[in-house]
């Protein structure tokens, strides 16, 4: 729904995974309403505290006082909006020795989400405004490299050319290779989806 006259809509720009809204005037602001979009949701802090979530929709002061008891209006406080629907990071031309030591590139997708918004904010988001997607693809692509480094190892060209179950196998093996990364960061993993290795770039 568009926000009201005098409402305030805290949102994050498409590109960004999550980012932060500083709130000088914690009660005027919700006294005048704020509108959290559709596909986001946001975590109040006040003082630097966590307060708890908001969901999408419509918030005003009474809401916010009946939820948060405890809640101190007098000091500031920070929005964390995120993104609460599954997003994907696709790598490309990932390169990986085989067991001969050939070079093959390797193409693959992770489907992502945010579990803990909390997480997210404190171990990757830290002191920034804005933390985008791709700095997360950056993050996260050392990892990728390690994963199917070591899922193709084992591994000769011919294989790759004859079996097709091996995709599985990558697949499972990225996914365990990238479970601690995500489990710290607040980030879950819905599925990954790795291309059998190719001795060629794709042009």
């Amino acid at each position: 729904k568009p926000a009201l006259r005098g409402e305030t809509v805290w949102a994050r720009n498409s590109a960004d995974l999550i980012a932060r809204v500083e709130v000088r005037d914690l009660e005027g602001t919700f006294k005048k309403g704020i509108v959290i979009e559709h596909g986001t949701e946001a975590l109040l802090l006040a003082d630097g505290r966590l307060a708890g979530p908001l969901e999408p929709g419509r918030h005003n002061l009474q809401a916010l006082l009946r939820r948060f008891v405890h809640l101190q209006l007098r000091y500031e406080g920070t929005a964390i909006i995120y993104d609460t629907a599954e997003f994907s990071l696709q790598f490309k031309d990932v390169k990986a020795l085989t067991r001969e030591n050939a070079e093959v590139f390797v193409d693959c997708e992770l489907r992502l989400r945010v579990a803990d918004g909390n997480k997210v904010f404190t171990t990757l988001m830290k002191g920034a405004t804005q933390y985008p997607r791709a700095a997360l693809q950056a993050f996260l692509a050392p990892e990728v490299v390690n994963g199917l480094a070591e899922a193709v190892r084992p591994h000769g060209v011919q294989e790759f050319r004859e079996s097709f179950a091996l995709k599985a196998d990558f697949d499972r093996a990225l996914a365990s290779h990238l479970a601690t990364t995500l489990s710290h960061t607040g980030l879950a993993l819905a599925y990954v989806r790795a291309e059998l290795p190719r001795l060629c770039r794709y042009e």
